[in-house]
C-alpha cells in the first residue's frame, strides 16, 4: 500500500511539473542554470530566479516581446534581477530556450529594434550579438547562441555599466554548450 501511495504521489508531482507551468525557483530548468547565482563580484541577486515553461506564464511577464518567442518555438525562459553593491543600479537578465538554433536566430532577428550595434570579435558572447546604447539611462546587450536568446539590461549608461553587461553576457554564454 505504501508503495502505491508513493507511486501516485510521484505521478502527481510529475504531472504538476508538466502542467502547472512554473519551474522550481530552487532548481529551475535549462535556462535557470544559465543565470549567475553569486559568481559576479559586486552584484547580488534580488530575489529568486523566475522560470516559465508555457506561453500563458510567459505572457504574464508582460514586456511586449512575448509573441516573438512564442512565434519562434519557445520552450522555457528564466529571469533574474541583480543589484550592484550599494543598491543604486539594477541589472535584469533573461534567457529564453527555443526549440533549436534556427529558432533562436529567428527570434534574435525579429527582436531587432534597429538601434543596436552589432558586436564582433571578443565582444561578441554568442553567434550574433548587439549592444543598444540609445536609452539615456540604460544599456541592453542581446545575443543568441545554440538554441538560446539572452537579453541583459542595466539601468545605467556608462563605460562601467557596459563592462558589467559584457561580464554578465560572457558568464551566461560560457554556460551554454
Amino acid at each position: 500500500m505504501k508503495r502505491v501511495v508513493a507511486i501516485l504521489l510521484a505521478l502527481f508531482v510529475a504531472s504538476c511539473a508538466l502542467h502547472c507551468g512554473r519551474l522550481s525557483s530552487a532548481g529551475g530548468g535549462d535556462t535557470a542554470s544559465l543565470l549567475p547565482v553569486t559568481d559576479i563580484s559586486g552584484w547580488t541577486p534580488s530575489g529568486g530566479i523566475e522560470s516559465v515553461s508555457n506561453t500563458t506564464d510567459l505572457w504574464k511577464w508582460d514586456d511586449g516581446a512575448e509573441q516573438v518567442f512564442v512565434d519562434h518555438n519557445f520552450t522555457e525562459a528564466s529571469r533574474r534581477i541583480y543589484t550592484a553593491s550599494g543598491g543604486s543600479v539594477q541589472l535584469r537578465l533573461r534567457a529564453y530556450a527555443l526549440r533549436d538554433s534556427a529558432s533562436a536566430q529567428a527570434a534574435y532577428n525579429d527582436t531587432r529594434s534597429g538601434t543596436g550595434t552589432p558586436l564582433s570579435g571578443s565582444q561578441n558572447p554568442g553567434r550574433e550579438a548587439r549592444l543598444d546604447e540609445s536609452a539615456l539611462q540604460a544599456l541592453t546587450l542581446e545575443f543568441w547562441k545554440s538554441r538560446y536568446f539572452v537579453r541583459v539590461v542595466i539601468e545605467e549608461n556608462s563605460l562601467q555599466a557596459k563592462n558589467v553587461l559584457f561580464l554578465f553576457a560572457s558568464n551566461v554564454a560560457g554556460k551554454i554548450k
